[in-house]
């Protein structure tokens, strides 16, 4: 398989439309770390080519990596669950190890079905109790792993309505809210409230979203500055697939904050407060963002 190779050049937005103002340089490429705290069955990396957003296209030899990795992707297989299983002879049942135990492993069908993509996690401040949250192809996923030994699926975050699935789901999670994008068309950004978790278990299997942004109809993924409380939506419908900035400082009332499109599509991005030694960047935030070559 061929990756397509990312870069980027320094580059400064300043004036946002915001309280105050953000000071954005892009400066290098970002590589991408992958973790997971929950084993949930294959994970399916690729884009809906269908719904690249128009003029904020990936360049050709991106689709060619997305396809590629598409071609790797099988149908869920019937895996059974399995609670905690030592790491013998460098395997952890049928998983590959090294001198880690395997606490314990949901298949697809138990969470909720369909494919998986991503994951990402929230603790609850006041209990301390911790959740995975899966990215499906159907919804969103909702497990208690706070007794990693003994996981809890509470539940799925339906799709918003008249949003068909997708083979791509992000989230991230901000003052005890996920912001949930995807590249199903007119999906925008979902937005649910974590604690409704601490009920337990839904007795429908379900939830619903507390509030939607449609600031845009689709994106491939989404960062927060936390520090900040601003999101980036990248490889969207809007800003020729670049740096969508929407201040979340609310977060049921998300507000468009600006835009920088001039790299055109963005694949990804890590977005702080810079607190470096150079004196010209003092209270920048500053992205990370990871564009492919042109």
């Amino acid at each position: 398989m061929t990756f397509p190779k990312f870069s980027a050049h320094p580059i400064i937005i300043k004036g946002l439309p915001t309280a105050s103002n953000i000071y954005m340089q892009i400066k290098t490429s970002r590589y991408l770390l992958a973790g997971a705290l929950l084993a949930a069955g294959a994970l399916l990396l690729a884009h809906d080519g269908g719904n690249a957003p128009h003029g904020g296209k990936p360049p050709l030899h991106a689709q060619e990596t997305m396809r590629a990795f598409q071609a790797d992707h099988h149908d869920p297989e019937p895996l059974a669950a399995l609670s905690i299983t030592s790491c013998i002879g460098g395997f952890a049942g049928i998983y590959p190890c090294s001198n880690v135990d395997l606490m314990a492993f949901l298949p697809l069908n138990q969470i909720g079905g369909g494919n998986g993509n991503d994951i990402w996690g929230w603790t609850d401040s006041l209990s301390g109790k911790e959740y995975a949250i899966m990215g499906r192809t159907t919804g969103t996923s909702f497990v208690d792993v706070s007794d990693p030994v003994n996981p809890i699926y509470l539940g799925t975050l339906l799709l918003h309505a008249g949003t068909s699935s997708s083979s791509w789901r992000d989230i991230k999670v901000f003052n005890n809210y996920a912001f949930v994008v995807s590249e199903a068309n007119n999906s925008g950004m979902q937005i649910f409230d974590l604690t409704m978790l601490r009920s337990g278990v839904s007795p429908t299997g379900t939830f619903i979203e507390t509030a939607w942004y449609n600031g845009f109809l689709r994106a491939h993924n989404l960062v927060i500055n936390e520090d900040s409380g601003f999101a980036y939506a990248v490889g969207s419908s809007v800003c020729s697939g670049g740096l969508e900035i929407i201040d979340i400082n609310n977060p049921l009332a998300p507000v468009d904050a600006g835009c920088f499109s001039a790299d055109g599509y963005t694949h990804d991005a890590q977005c702080v407060n810079y607190i470096g030694p150079d004196g010209d960047y003092a209270g920048a935030e500053i992205c990370l963002a990871r564009i492919p070559i042109r």
